[in-house]
């Protein structure tokens, strides 16, 4: 019975873990929005996503989203930036939570999945307000 409890634990451990950059449990409706990963990963609603694949310099994690659409996905996240002056240096990254996440301009690709191909990122440094609006491609 034991042996039984413990790989239910560690199966939902696992399954959980796996669930922060998958597709939610529930049945999508077929026009529903994606984000792409580096590894050109459809997404819905990941925690972590990396903006900037070539350094690695943008990053968004602990996103929570509060609303995931066809046309558009908003939420907040800790937004994590590296300096790149003149190489980036992953390792000296500065999080700015309380980012305001909006991912719009969906591109139909492959015939049928809606792909954000537009980020704008709204945060808060030294009391001042900022807002950084980039393409995802």
């Amino acid at each position: 019975m034991m042996r039984k409890t413990l790989l239910v634990v560690l199966a939902t451990l696992l399954l959980s873990a796996c669930g922060s950059a998958s597709v939610a449990s529930h049945k999508l409706p077929p026009n529903h929005g994606w984000v792409l990963s580096c590894s050109k990963e459809k997404l819905s609603e990941p925690s972590f996503l990396i903006l900037d694949c070539s350094t690695s310099s943008l990053l968004l994690s602990d996103a929570i989203w509060t609303h995931w659409g066809a046309d558009s996905a908003t939420g907040t996240a800790r937004l994590g930036v590296a300096p790149c002056t003149p190489v980036c240096k992953v390792a000296s990254m500065d999080f700015y939570p309380h980012t305001k996440v909006t991912l719009s301009d969906p591109l139909t690709v492959d015939g049928k999945s809606r792909v954000f191909q537009h980020v704008t990122l709204s945060y808060v440094f030294e009391g001042k307000h900022y807002t950084l609006s980039r393409s995802l491609s």
